[in-house]
């Protein structure tokens, strides 16, 4: 059905059909087949089209909630809640127990200070989360329910500034904890540190090498290969650990052994080392013992002739009064 030109109607317009159909009868003559069923057919779509467009009113005009100004600043508690999303657990009696909870905060809490290293608290955290096992419940679901009670402070702070739940997995933890506590400026200063790595006055070989050992620990894997990390070992180390090191390599550390048998070779004589300043220290400390212990005797015999000294003195003063 059209009204206006180039405009069609929206509703279905049934009286002009109904006369058309009614003129049409009487025109052929009544009891024609089909035509009154056509009609009934135009009646029920005509009820079935009014039904619609009311509904469509109805929905169109239907009243909106009606909203107070102090409900826009009332607390939402929908924000609450943690940034990581809980994890599905698909074993029935699954329970965090209190235990584990102290356990993490006693032995590897994180504060987020410049004197805390990452590396080292996420090495302690992962150890202590990988001696829990229960059937049905995955590794990371440790990791990711155990996370925040490890946090405190300026870590425990930057957790709370994500949005509820918007952290689903532990490499998106990890990955956003390493990018803020151990940004470039970071790296760049440890990179420096292994760099200029050098053998301290009185320092021991097996002192630098536990040292350096500790610093690239630190470092990435990537930052370093191992080769280049010996060769920075070596050259920071003074003549007189060079020359332990190339003589137990049978001329040259770097000429005779591969990066394996250097490693084995430092290992060695700084142990080897260790054991013998360690014996050297006790020897000395049993003669420290023995030298004051004779220091003592000499005393006590020194006190003792003085003693007899002054009573000789005083015999003899008191015979001369009376004589």
């Amino acid at each position: 059905m059209t009204g206006r030109r180039g405009e069609t109607s929206t509703s279905f317009d049934s009286v002009p059909e109904r006369t058309f159909l009614r003129l049409r009868r009487e025109a052929r003559g009544k009891g024609v087949v089909g035509e009154e069923e056509l009609e009934e057919d135009l009646d029920i779509v005509m009820e079935e089209e009014v039904h619609n467009h009311a509904g469509e009113g109805a929905g169109n005009h239907a009243p909106q909630e009606r909203r107070v100004l102090g409900s826009y600043i009332n607390p939402n508690p929908g924000n609450c809640g943690s940034s990581i999303l809980k994890p599905t657990i698909h074993a029935n009696n699954f329970e965090l127990k209190p235990q584990l909870i102290t356990l993490v905060q006693n032995n590897c809490s994180f504060g987020g200070s410049v004197q805390e290293d990452p590396n080292q608290y996420l090495t302690t955290f992962l150890r202590i989360c990988d001696t829990m096992k229960s059937n049905g419940v995955h590794l990371n679901t440790y990791r990711l329910l155990l996370f925040p009670f490890s946090l405190r402070d300026k870590a425990s702070k930057w957790l709370e500034s994500f949005s509820k739940e918007s952290l689903t997995t532990w490499k998106d933890v990890v990955n956003k904890f390493l990018a803020r506590f151990y940004p470039p400026q970071r790296f760049n200063r440890l990179r420096a540190e292994v760099q200029t790595f050098r053998q301290q006055d009185g320092e021991t070989l097996y002192e630098a090498w536990e040292r350096y050992k500790d610093l690239t620990r630190k470092c990435p894997p990537d930052m370093f290969n191992e080769w280049v990390q010996l060769h920075i070992l070596y050259e920071g180390l003074s003549y007189e650990s060079k020359n332990a090191l190339d003589h137990s390599s049978g001329g040259s550390l770097n000429k005779k052994k591969t990066i394996e048998e250097a490693i084995d070779v430092i290992e060695t004589v700084a142990n080897t080392e260790y054991l013998y300043a360690s014996e050297r220290r006790n020897n000395r400390g049993v003669m420290e013992l023995n030298n004051m212990d004779a220091i003592l005797a000499q005393n006590k015999m020194i006190a003792k002739q003085l003693a007899y000294l002054t009573k000789q003195i005083e015999k003899n003063q008191a015979t001369a009064i009376h004589t």
